[in-house]
């Protein structure tokens, strides 16, 4: 399915975040929270963060319509951060929660299939693992974070070009 436009196509943080809190949040029934919100937030809270690191020598010219002869770098290597913030004060059993997490890099078929619903990106395989993360402790909130880094690498999708 192509992208309505090339703004759409070029957001590749708006389209990993909603496919990985998508697959948290209902698949992994973790308490997945949007970044983009002004919800209240509350433990325990899983919060999904993409950041484009850059773009790989990759292009591709769009072959027609009416961005025909535009030249896309197609590679895009990514940093996604997960931030479980939870309260040890609390009955929220972190050890499932930390567990349950790390099962997202334990599933490619289904992240990729996840990732095929508008078409707009593939994601290379391999390249869904953790290579980052670290662990706070906020005495004053009385919560701790614990956070996994990911560094996956998509391509675009020649299908997702606009028409």
């Amino acid at each position: 399915m192509p992208a309505p436009n090339l703004q759409t196509l070029l957001d590749i943080e708006t389209e990993v975040e909603t496919v990985l809190y998508n697959y948290l949040f209902t698949t992994l029934a973790l308490p997945a929270t949007a970044t983009d919100t002004n919800a209240t937030q509350v433990t325990p809270r899983l919060e999904v963060i993409c950041e484009l690191l850059d773009e790989g020598m990759n292009q591709q010219t769009i072959p027609s319509g009416s961005l025909a002869g535009t030249v896309l770098y197609t590679q895009k290597n990514c940093r996604v951060t997960l931030n479980l913030t939870y309260s040890p004060a609390r009955p929220q059993s972190p050890n499932v929660l930390r567990g349950t997490l790390r099962q997202v890099t334990a599933n490619y078929p289904a992240i990729k299939a996840a990732f095929a619903v508008n078409s707009y990106y593939l994601l290379a395989p391999d390249t869904l693992r953790q290579v980052g993360g670290g662990r706070t402790v906020d005495s004053m909130e009385k919560t701790e974070t614990l956070r996994t880094v990911l560094q996956p690498v998509f391509f675009i999708n020649p299908s997702g070009f606009p028409a």
